[in-house]
Formats: structure tokens, sequence, C-alpha cells
């Protein structure tokens, strides 16, 4: 079965989606604070995700990482391939986060991702810009 963000990650070079798509009610997700740590970069994406939330999902990219998935958002605009990420994300059961290397400007997140009775493990890159951790 394929990974809820494998695919994210072929298709935009590290990560899963999303800019020009905003179909979702728009939360703060993933803003700029002293609050902000890597693990909790990668758990507002999952929660933005969940709602639907793509503009959310957007902002815990790196400009970078948001270009490179443009092709991919083009596709989720398509109301089929929304419903199927969407219907993935809602069977995530439980989300295990560690930090698992840091050095003040890059970080690498290790996700465990229970969902449909399996564990399925993902890794998540981070770096630090302007102040603020985001996927890269």
């Amino acid at each position: 079965m394929q990974s809820v963000v494998a695919g994210w990650r072929r298709r935009f070079g590290g990560l899963t989606a999303v800019t020009l798509l905003a179909f979702g009610a728009s939360s703060a997700g993933c803003s700029a604070s002293d609050e902000d740590s890597p693990e909790a970069i990668v758990r507002s994406l999952f929660r933005a995700a969940e709602a639907g939330d793509v503009e959310a999902m957007v902002k815990c990219y790196s400009p970078a990482a948001r270009e490179s998935a443009s092709g991919y958002l083009a596709g989720l605009a398509d109301p089929e391939a929304k419903a199927r990420f969407m219907e993935r994300m809602k069977k995530i059961e439980k989300l295990d986060l560690t930090v698992a290397e840091s050095d003040g400007q890059q970080a690498k997140v290790l996700a465990s991702i229970h969902i449909d009775g399996k564990v399925e493990r993902e890794t998540f890159r981070l770096a630090l810009a302007d102040g603020a951790w985001r996927i890269d």
C-alpha cells in the first residue's frame, strides 16, 4: 500500500503539497513564531492536510519546495484526486514524531504514521529560513 506522504515526496522532491489551490478554510498553520520547531511544523502539516486546508499546508514548505509542488497541486484541483487524498488522511489513527537530527539550521523529523492498522515511516527534512522552520 502506498505511503501517505511518499506520494507527496515523489511529486515534489521532498514533499507534500500545495500552493495555488486553496480549497479549504484558511487556518493559521505553520506561522513563524518563537514556538515553531521542526516537529511542530510537521504536525501542523498533517493537521492542515486532515482538514483539507491546502493553503495552510503550503505554508509548511520552503519556497523551493512549494515551487517543485506545482504539478502535484494542479492534480489536487481535480475533485476526485482531492477526495482520495482526504480519505487517506482521515484514516490516520496516530502520528508519532521524533526529531532525529538538528543543528539549529537543518533538521530531520522521523514520522511514524499509524494507518489502516499498519505503521508507515517517513522522514521530513526541514531548514530554518528567516527565523522559521519549513519542510525543504
